[in-house]
């Protein structure tokens, strides 16, 4: 079996055989819209003003808000910020148990097939980076929809409201206009390096620790404000496309690229070193 034709047999199996949970995808963005355009009507009637309807921007960042550094003092309490994560998991849920289930079905005959070890991990690696493309491409027609349906711009230009109802610092908010552009790639880019970390990881301690893991990062990244907590790049309310002083998204850019990179490699030497089929 060549290169491109185990490319193509991962991104049918991968991607064109389970559209089904493409479909869950689209729900998830699609429905977190309702509240969100709730709130914005409540805001605007509490302000007594015109409702404007939200931008397309506006939408990917109440998907990405997370939440605001959270500082620990006794009686603030931490509230965890479950769309964030779960839109985030879904997805990297997903690119961990394709390539599980093709190990423990034909993954076995098709890495003999393909005559290289190497050539499986390329492979799966370009599978994921498609995958996780698929999935944003997805959320990104939901959000279009949506924004369609109530009228709203489709534009990544961001509406002034969203300070307000989605609770930015009000102390380090940036004057608008804001850039989202590098925010948004930065995001998307962060999610990919965490899946091929999660892969890598499956690799040598199995798939349901490495999911455990990739849970953990997440949950820590929101509870402290680290750049060694590379989630922190993903989350909309530390960003300095929004705040003084926030998270930069050309550094987040910088670090997933560079994880992306290095475990790829990392991967091409472990996988002819270990027996991979025997921990399925």
């Amino acid at each position: 079996m060549t290169f491109l034709r185990l490319i193509k047999y991962d991104l049918q199996n991968g991607i064109l055989k389970v559209w089904p949970r493409y479909l869950i995808a689209f729900a998830l963005f699609f429905v977190a819209c309702i509240p969100f355009y709730q709130s914005g009507l409540s805001h605007a009637e509490y302000e007594s003003q015109a409702f404007v309807p939200f931008t397309l921007g506006d939408y990917f960042i109440n998907i990405l808000f997370g939440m605001d550094e959270y500082i620990f003092d006794g009686t603030n309490m931490f509230e965890f910020p479950v769309l964030w994560a779960l839109v985030l998991l879904v997805l990297l849920y997903y690119t961990l148990n394709y390539p599980f289930r093709d190990m423990s079905s034909m993954g076995t005959h098709i890495m003999i097939a393909s005559g290289s070890r190497k050539q499986w991990w390329l492979s799966k690696s370009i599978w994921l980076l498609l995958a996780t493309s698929a999935y944003f491409l997805i959320g990104l027609i939901a959000l279009t929809i949506w924004t369609v349906v109530t009228q709203g711009q489709i534009s990544f230009s961001i509406s002034s409201s969203i300070v307000k109802i989605l609770d930015f610092n009000q102390e380090l908010i940036l004057d608008p206009p804001w850039s989202i552009t590098s925010f948004l790639i930065s995001s998307a880019l962060i999610v990919a390096a965490i899946g091929m970390m999660q892969l890598l990881l499956s690799l040598l301690i199995g798939s349901v620790i490495s999911f455990l893991a990739t849970v953990a990062t997440l949950f820590f990244s929101a509870y402290f404000t680290k750049g060694i907590l590379i989630g922190n790049y993903a989350i909309a309310a530390r960003s300095s496309a929004f705040l003084d002083g926030g998270m930069e998204p050309s550094c987040g850019i910088t670090i997933a690229l560079s994880i992306i990179v290095v475990t790829c490699v990392t991967g091409l030497i472990i996988i002819n070193k270990k027996d991979i089929l025997a921990g399925v």
